[in-house]
């Protein structure tokens, strides 16, 4: 008569075991994967529309009254530079819009002749949870006024 050992299916629960931890390592590595793309697409994004700001010049100030003092970067104006900052996210939106679920309007500020733009986007991971993501960049326009 045969008898049975009592190590009978344990190889079956070890390559259970196995398949879950593996098909969890590939699961948290799609999602963090997609998080790391859509961070570096976002902060793209940002840094372009921070360059497109940074063109946004107050030409009231530069033209009008006494110019710019020598040494100074060009003034910047708030509104001309957030519109430019909103252009180049807008033109941004039709490549970003595999990744994000949506993208929120940049804010933008400036700061001693330094424009910062802030650009947020909800990601849809693929397996059903949806993560929020802020970007920021700066940039500073090379212009400065003449001596």
């Amino acid at each position: 008569m045969l008898t049975r050992s009592r190590d009978d299916g344990s190889v079956m629960l070890l390559i259970i075991g196995c398949t879950a931890i593996a098909a969890t390592l590939i699961v948290v590595g799609v999602q963090v994967s997609k998080v790391f793309l859509a961070r570096r697409a976002l902060s793209a994004t940002a840094d372009s529309a921070a360059l497109a700001a940074t063109e946004g010049l107050d030409r009231g100030a530069i033209y009008g009254g006494h110019g710019v003092p020598c040494g100074r970067p060009l003034p910047l104006s708030r509104s001309d530079a957030a519109r430019r900052a909103g252009v180049a996210v807008d033109r941004a939106r039709p490549s970003l819009r595999h990744t994000f679920v949506a993208i929120g309007p940049p804010v933008t500020s400036i700061r001693g002749g330094t424009v910062t733009v802030d650009v947020t986007g909800r990601v849809r991971l693929p397996f059903g949870t949806t993560v929020r993501l802020r970007e920021s960049a700066s940039a500073r326009s090379p212009v400065i006024g003449a001596c």
